[in-house]
């Protein structure tokens, strides 16, 4: 898996735990407040057997409002609170740090995009010259002029120019798809055939 492809995965996830870190120091801070509790309740009453038959005139609705305040817990709710304030910035610090390995990364990798497309000049102009210089070749072995060494000699270092200038263009590929992933990019495929 391309390096981007992880900076990227693992800023998502770095980013999922500084919100679920966040969400816990809320929740131990919600815990030492007081909690209102509303509570409904519905049913009939009656004294006497047959009156119960009579469902409708013996309702009976009851309200209970309760408010209870947490005491007594021995600091361990300010101790949660504590705690989950500290991972919370301990989330804040991978966080950051994922951030900035991310950047530096796509950093490099647009500094490996300029040094790739400097070098990919200079491997067209090596490989035309190349050609030429093997197609010279073998116009003046066929006139007589060189052997038949000088005329390989001029294709061998032809197809090495070319391979060299295919090593550049693959490689600046590469470079340019770990920028793609480590920008944030994903890739999908549609296969033939495939719902």
């Amino acid at each position: 898996m391309p390096k981007g492809a992880i900076t990227t995965m693992s800023s998502r996830s770095a980013e999922r735990n500084l919100a679920a870190a966040q969400q816990r120091t809320y929740e131990a801070k919600k815990a030492m407040l007081p909690n209102l509790e509303l509570t409904l309740t519905r049913g009939t009453s009656s004294t006497e057997l047959g009156e119960l038959l009579d469902i409708n005139s013996r309702r009976v609705w009851s309200q209970v409002w309760n408010v209870s305040q947490p005491l007594f817990q021995g600091g361990r709710l300010r101790a949660n609170a504590a705690r989950s304030a500290a991972l919370e910035r301990q989330a804040v610090a991978d966080y950051t740090s994922v951030v900035l390995r991310a950047f530096s990364e796509v950093e490099g990798t647009l500094e490996e995009q300029a040094s790739y497309d400097r070098e990919l000049a200079a491997a067209r102009v090596a490989a035309e010259e190349s050609v030429a210089a093997e197609e010279l070749a073998w116009e003046r072995y066929e006139s007589g002029l060189t052997d038949i060494t000088t005329a390989l000699d001029a294709d061998r270092r032809s197809i090495n120019a070319q391979r060299t200038l295919i090593q550049v263009t693959n490689r600046r590929i590469q470079s340019r798809i770990n920028l793609y992933l480590a920008l944030g990019g994903g890739f999908t495929f549609d296969l033939p055939g495939a719902p």
